[in-house]
């Protein structure tokens, strides 16, 4: 009795993550344009952390951009209030970065990874590694 009890136990835990995506859906992430040159803005979507970001970022430069692993993404507009009619939070990200910006990203640095600091970069590359090994990550 006690190791039926375990597996049924077992098996209703094993399907709490469905039941929340089937509760909540899996809000997808929204990119739109921006004024500068190539340049976009990303609104969270389902797991918003900073690396799902990046992660966001490196794929749409990739397929929106051809950009190649080596091109650097700049933070241009940091973690807030979406300037492109997203709703909810987003972040703004460019692949052609003005002198201010690069004189920001001179001072930008750390060995975190963020969002927040505007000047923040990393290679689209480094960015796609965010990405994991999910079913998605070679998606273009």
């Amino acid at each position: 009795m006690r190791h039926v009890l375990i597996i049924a136990l077992s098996a209703a835990i094993s399907l709490l993550p469905g039941v929340a995506v089937s509760q909540f859906g899996n809000v997808p992430w929204r990119v739109a344009e921006l004024p500068e040159p190539r340049s976009f803005e990303i609104a969270e979507g389902f797991s918003a952390m900073t690396s799902r970001f990046w992660c966001e970022a490196g794929r749409y430069a990739v397929k929106k951009y051809g950009a190649t692993g080596s091109e650097r993404i700049y933070v241009l507009n940091p973690y807030g209030a979406s300037v492109a009619g997203l709703r909810g939070r987003a972040v703004g990200f460019t692949l052609s970065p003005d002198q201010a910006l690069l004189e920001k990203a001179a001072n930008a640095g750390g060995n975190s990874l963020s969002v927040k600091m505007v000047g923040y970069n990393i290679s689209v590359g480094h960015a796609r590694g965010y990405c994991g090994l999910d079913a998605n990550v070679f998606r273009m």
